[in-house]
């Protein structure tokens, strides 16, 4: 019987995408968030690549790793790891451009 409803949601959910209906936000709290596009600093030229952490540090930067100004670092000499001044969104420092794909890092932490 959960294996039914569980489809039969699964449908419901599907017909009121297709339907176009517009659906709000699920409260009526204000978003307490405000957008800042281009905040952060790249190089002339340099494009975001996909993001897959953003971390900060006990100085308060804001550590972002990306894929290389595209959706992945294979072949490329653009350094995917990236600090920034938290404050004025300036690039304080990037590497591991032409990293292997098996190497693991991880990002400094705040402690």
């Amino acid at each position: 019987m959960i294996r039914a409803t569980g489809f039969a949601s699964l449908v419901a959910a599907a017909a009121l995408a297709a339907s176009g209906a517009d659906v709000g936000p699920n409260n009526s709290y204000p978003n307490p968030y405000k957008t800042i596009e281009n905040f952060f600093k790249l190089p002339e030229g340099r494009p975001w690549g996909s993001t897959s952490a953003v971390e900060v540090d006990n100085k308060g930067h804001v550590w972002i790793a990306e894929r290389c100004g595209a959706n992945s670092c294979v072949g490329s000499t653009v350094d995917p790891v990236l600090e920034f001044d938290a404050q004025t969104g300036k690039l304080l420092k990037s590497f591991k451009s032409r990293m292997e794909t098996k190497f693991v890092w991880s990002l400094p932490t705040a402690r």
